[in-house]
């Protein structure tokens, strides 16, 4: 036994060096041969193996002489459990002590707070961005929700204390002040659409932010506000690491748990979220929930993290303890109005975002952005039929959509998001589109940094069938302007609607797009080439000498060799060729590698559109 015992700790310590190394690259090969997992994960096992003879040996080796052969088993044997089973539940109950003793001042109001003053909101960093003051955070649901609640004068939006980098100083971290204030608006200023991770749980954010832009349609400002404001209230949430992670800082107080020593210290990860208002002096509401890993018993290794991070570690489970939804809380505890039947602001209903949008189209002397226009944004998305409840779609609502696509006050943002769910609800009806968005895509100015992909061009493939039948000047411009048809992906599919009379056109997009990629050293996507391939690909035999076109572009170099290495290429040309294979073969250039066998090809006799994606 001695003799196997040394030998055990010599290979077993070995392979603790060097196991998990090894067993990161068998688990990457064994997405190629999955067998090579079981390997990985022995050898990814060989630290806890290890220690586990190490504890017994501890024990075997000291009693041999004293107790016998038997004995020092049972005291190895012993020394071993207690490691599995009793250290495990040390460790978990000085977690839950450790747990209970943050959250030991944790208290609730007896009634609902009333907020009043100047309200300053702190949060996590990633929870706000740059607004449109430059340096400064912008003031999104939740804050505006606040500005909305009567009796609330200001709201300033901060950085945590645990999100603001050690050089900053408390007013230079982004730190910005808001008031609400009735007149003209000039230069129009909204809160931003929606709230982040820390309040992901709000259900009502998306009606709330209508609900703020219908208010301030109706004559309100949101005004930027260049001094910071003392605070009657502060509210603060934020989550830190506070063991397992890099979060920790000199300035922490010194009860605070250190980094953590990877993936096999005892304490794994844990992170505190806490809620708190502050006011009169005191400290009102709190409320702190901890995330924690308790260790599995038995004590064993397992395999964590993903393909890019994997490791081996303890096996823990997730636990957590004093779990609370930050909005339903503040709505219980506080008056702030954080839902649309509590808030002063107009109902958002569908006839009153039409009222407001109509009002606003109608009124020339708006500036552009205003809050009015920019509501064409929540009716596009709630005609999405996913939207509970979609709103009913009326015969005059084409027409209202047409009028603000067509005016270029409208933020194009605001129509890309939504556009494409409205047309499909709009059905028949949404032809009375068509002229509005050619005509914008010509009048968007082409700069440099005007992304390729537009919603707005994507929609247009949308539209009923036959629209594009008989192309109109403006499209025609539009096809040929080699910048903006990267744009109109959606036009360039929709040239089937013109049979094998839209092949020319179709070929001409494929040429440009790879000339101009050829210029741009390949930065600019082939976005417009492949939209136009998918329509050569779907007209099939009805686009008449489409694939003698395709050939000749190929064999003339205007798109490189490369095409025939590329599956969606070898299906059109199959397509238009008849032939039941993917073509490799034009003239003499020939595909640098023959087809994949691994992916099933499409059945040509059975042709289905969507092959052709």
């Amino acid at each position: 036994m001695n003799r196997f015992l040394k030998i055990y700790l010599v290979v077993t310590g070995i392979l603790a060096v060097v196991g998990p190394v090894v067993a990161l690259f068998l688990s990457v090969l064994s997405l190629l041969f999955p067998p090579l997992r079981l390997l990985a994960w022995g050898l990814g096992t060989a630290p806890v193996l290890f220690l586990y003879g190490a504890v017994f040996a501890a024990g075997w080796f000291p009693a041999r002489s004293r107790l016998g052969a038997p004995g020092a088993f049972v005291v190895g044997g012993a020394a071993a459990a207690c490691l599995a089973g009793v250290t495990p539940l040390l460790v978990n109950e000085g977690l839950e002590t450790w747990t209970a003793r943050v959250r030991a001042e944790d208290k609730l109001p007896s009634d609902p707070v009333p907020i009043s003053g100047v309200l300053r909101i702190e949060r996590d960093g990633s929870a706000y961005g740059l607004g449109s003051h430059p340096e400064r955070l912008a003031c999104d649901t939740f804050c505006a929700a606040a500005l909305f609640t009567p009796g609330v004068e200001a709201v300033v939006v901060a950085l945590s204390d645990d999100a603001r980098p050690r050089e900053m100083s408390r007013r230079d971290d982004h730190t910005a002040a808001y008031r609400l204030q009735r007149g003209e608006c000039p230069v129009p200023l909204l809160p931003r659409s929606g709230a982040d991770f820390d309040l992901r749980e709000w259900p009502d954010t998306t009606a709330l932010h209508t609900s703020h832009l219908l208010a301030l349609a109706d004559g309100r400002c949101l005004v930027f506000d260049d001094t910071i404001p003392a605070a009657d209230w502060t509210l603060r949430l934020d989550r830190r690491t506070l063991w397992g992670g890099d979060r920790t800082r000199s300035s922490d107080p010194p009860d605070k748990l250190v980094a953590g020593v990877g993936p096999f210290d005892p304490l794994g990860t844990i992170t505190r979220t806490r809620l708190s208002l502050d006011g009169r002096g005191a400290r009102v509401l709190q409320q702190t929930r901890v995330d924690t890993q308790p260790l599995a018993v038995p004590l064993f290794a397992a395999a964590v993290g993903g393909f890019f991070n994997f490791q081996f570690g303890w096996y823990r489970r997730e636990h957590t303890d004093g779990r609370f939804d930050p909005i339903a809380l503040l709505a219980r505890t506080t008056r702030l109005r954080l839902s649309p039947s509590t808030s002063p602001t107009p109902a958002p209903t569908a006839e009153a975002v039409r009222t407001a949008l109509t009002a606003a189209l109608d009124d020339p002397a708006l500036p552009a952005g205003a809050a009015g226009l920019r509501l064409i944004g929540p009716m596009l998305r709630a005609m999405d039929p996913r939207e509970v409840p979609p709103i009913d779609v009326r015969p005059d609502d084409a027409a209202l959509i047409a009028r603000a696509v067509a005016d270029l006050r409208v933020p194009e943002s605001d129509i890309d998001i939504g556009l494409a769910s409205a047309i499909r609800a709009l059905g028949p009806s949404a032809h009375v589109l068509r002229g509005p968005m050619v005509a914008r895509l010509l009048s968007t100015p082409v700069t440099k940094d005007r992304r390729d992909w537009s919603g707005l061009g994507f929609a247009l493939a949308l539209l009923p069938p036959g629209t594009f039948a008989t192309l109109t000047p403006d499209e025609e411009r539009l096809l040929a302007d080699p910048e903006r048809q990267r744009w109109v992906t959606g036009l360039i599919e929709r040239l089937t609607d013109r049979g094998a009379s839209g092949v020319p056109q179709l070929i001409d997009v494929i040429a440009r797009a790879y000339a101009r990629r050829a210029i741009e050293n390949g930065w600019s996507g082939p976005d417009d080439a492949r939209a136009a391939l998918r329509a050569v690909c779907r007209l099939g035999p009805a686009s008449g000498d489409g694939f003698a076109k395709l050939a000749k572009l190929i064999e003339t170099g205007a798109v490189p060799r490369s095409v025939l290495d590329e599956r969606e290429w070898q299906f059109t040309l199959a397509r238009l060729s008849g032939s039941l294979e993917p073509v490799t073969t034009i003239g003499d250039v020939s595909a640098s590698r023959p087809p994949d066998k691994r992916q099933p090809w499409p059945i040509l006799v059975q042709f289905k559109p969507e092959y052709c994606q």
